[in-house]
């Protein structure tokens, strides 16, 4: 963008340049015989095969008062469910579960 700012006067939008290089780099690629196929990520269709996980903070207003919670997250692949874990401290047990309050 400051190349063509610097070398041409242009102004345009960064959209505007992404589309023309998106469409461009199509154009030469299936010009050169070697078009790229449509990307994709290969997830299990079986029940407990695939699952993703995260693990965070959040700030949360909890009895009106602002606090830091840790978040444990687990999405499953198959059936689309999720679980999800709050706890005030960032406690975990040997084992690797978050730890309960009590």
């Amino acid at each position: 963008m400051n190349r063509l700012r610097q070398e041409c006067g242009a102004e345009i939008a960064y959209s505007t340049v992404w589309d023309y290089v998106s469409r461009r780099r199509r154009e030469i690629a299936e010009a050169a015989g070697t078009a790229p196929t449509a990307g994709f990520v290969v997830r299990h269709d079986q029940p407990g095969m695939d699952a993703e996980v995260d693990f965070g903070e959040a700030w949360v207003d909890l009895a009106g008062e602002r606090t830091k919670c840790f978040v444990f997250a687990l999405l499953l692949a198959y059936s689309g469910k999720a679980v999800h874990h709050r706890a005030e401290e960032a406690e975990a047990r040997p084992e690797g579960r978050p730890a309960r309050r009590r």
